[in-house]
C-alpha cells in the first residue's frame, strides 16, 4: 500500500497500438502520451498519421480535470465528454481503484474464480458510488490485476459496449508494479498498447488536463 501511494503522478509514454482494420506498410502511429494524477485526473493524447488511406493526421486529445471531461478531436469534432464514459473517468481512480475504495463509497465483492489464459484469477465485482460497475480479476498467486471488463454506454457506437482490458508484462517502477503492456478488446475495436516510459512525480502542467480556454 505505501508503494501504491509513492505513485501520486505518472506519465506514460507508449507506442506499438494496433487498432485499425487495415494494413499498410507504413506506421501510422507516433507515440502516445498518458498523464495521470491522484485521485483522477487524466489526459491522453493519441496522434495518427492517416494520408497512406486518405484521411491526413489526426489527433484526440482527451482530458479530465476531475470533474468534467473534454475532448479535442479533429476527426470528429472537439466535444464534451458525457454520459458512461465522463462516469467511468471519475470512478477511475489513480493509482489503482483499490487504493481508497471504502472512501470513495465503492462496494468490492469476492465473486469467486476463473481462469484468464492458464492463470487462476480472483474476480472481483466493482460497485462504484455512480457510474458502471466493472470486474477486476486479480492473479491469485501474485495479486496483481490481469483483467478488467466494463460495460460503457458508447452513443458513437450505438449503445453499450463491452470492453475488456488485459495487464501484462508487469516491471519495477520506483518500487510500484506497472504493467508495460495492455491489451482491449470490444465490439468496437481491438487494440494493444507497449509502454516504452513510464515516469512517477514529474511535473505536471495542470491546464493539461482541462479544457483548452477560449481564445
Amino acid at each position: 500500500m505505501q508503494r501504491e501511494q509513492r505513485a501520486r503522478r505518472e506519465r506514460r509514454t507508449v507506442g506499438g497500438v494496433k487498432q485499425l482494420p487495415w494494413r499498410t506498410h507504413r506506421n501510422p502511429y507516433k507515440p502516445i502520451e498518458v498523464l495521470n494524477e491522484a485521485p483522477n485526473k487524466s489526459r491522453t493524447l493519441i496522434t495518427l498519421d492517416l494520408s497512406a488511406v486518405g484521411a491526413g493526421p489526426m489527433t484526440l486529445d482527451q482530458r479530465f480535470d476531475g470533474t468534467s471531461g473534454y475532448a479535442i478531436d479533429t476527426m470528429r469534432g472537439n466535444h464534451e465528454i458525457t454520459g458512461g464514459q465522463l462516469a467511468l473517468m471519475k470512478e477511475n481512480a489513480f493509482p489503482t481503484p483499490l487504493l481508497d475504495y471504502k472512501q470513495r463509497n465503492t462496494k468490492l465483492d469476492l465473486a469467486g474464480k476463473e481462469k484468464v489464459g492458464d492463470r487462476d484469477a480472483l474476480v472481483l465485482t466493482v460497485t462504484p458510488a455512480a457510474g458502471p460497475p466493472s470486474r477486476l480479476f486479480i492473479d491469485a498467486e501474485t495479486y496483481l490485476p490481469i483483467r478488467s471488463v466494463v460495460t460503457v454506454n458508447v452513443p458513437e457506437a450505438g449503445g453499450d459496449v463491452e470492453q475488456t482490458i488485459e495487464f501484462s508484462d508487469y516491471r519495477d517502477v520506483d518500487g510500484v508494479k506497472v504493467p508495460f503492456v495492455l491489451k482491449g478488446s470490444s465490439a468496437v475495436q481491438n487494440f494493444t498498447i507497449t509502454a516504452t516510459n513510464v515516469q512517477h512525480n514529474v511535473k505536471v502542467d495542470e491546464a493539461l488536463f482541462s479544457k483548452p480556454a477560449e481564445k
